[in-house]
């Protein structure tokens, strides 16, 4: 897997998380 693509999806998921908390 590309780090590099990773990285950004990691992103998303933690404001994702943030947002629903």
């Amino acid at each position: 897997m590309d780090p590099s693509l990773l990285l950004p999806s990691s992103k998303y998921v933690w404001t994702s998380q943030i947002k629903v908390s």
